[in-house]
């Protein structure tokens, strides 16, 4: 099934990540996007991308980087 990207409800000047999703849209759900980027220097890079413009993962709060953690813990896992 095609997934369709959703882009930052308040997105911050100049962030193509807010804007765009980045590469190859592979899921989204919630507040989080998971990206295939085509980079020949990096193949098999994928990125967890949040909804909403965070610049650092400190940034969020903590309860959204344990959710961070345990999903990219899983995408290692599947990959």
């Amino acid at each position: 099934p095609h997934t369709a990207f959703d882009p930052a409800r308040l997105p911050a000047d100049g962030c193509e990540l807010c804007r765009a999703p980045g590469g190859h849209l592979v899921a989204q759900q919630g507040l989080w996007r998971v990206v295939r980027v085509d980079d020949a220097e990096f193949p098999g890079f994928y990125r967890l991308v949040h909804r909403e413009h965070v610049a650092e993962m400190s940034d969020l709060p903590l309860t959204e980087q344990r959710r961070c953690l345990e999903l990219l813990m899983g995408l290692e896992r599947l990959l």
